[in-house]
């Protein structure tokens, strides 16, 4: 007999309705991206900041930029411009 404790039961995965939920969702998140880059671009241009491509370390931000110098604000990288 198996004294273990049963293994937790993960709830069932929501499949979208259809293509077009999809299409729709798809949408919206990428109209909310284009808000936010636009909010963005408007920030640091107010505050005197470049805002350069992605972090060539990680990937996992936009490299800002100051005084001659880009820095990540995730992995701390900087690099001279």
């Amino acid at each position: 007999m198996d004294s273990s404790p049963p293994r937790p039961t993960l709830p069932p995965r929501r499949e979208p309705s259809s293509r077009r939920t999809v299409h729709e969702r798809l949408a919206a998140l990428e109209e909310s991206q284009r808000v936010l880059e636009r909010t963005l671009t408007g920030l640091a241009r107010e505050a005197g900041v470049l805002v350069a491509g992605p972090c060539p370390r990680c990937s996992k931000a936009y490299m800002l930029g100051t005084g001659g110098m880009v820095h990540c604000p995730h992995c701390g990288n900087r690099l001279s411009i």
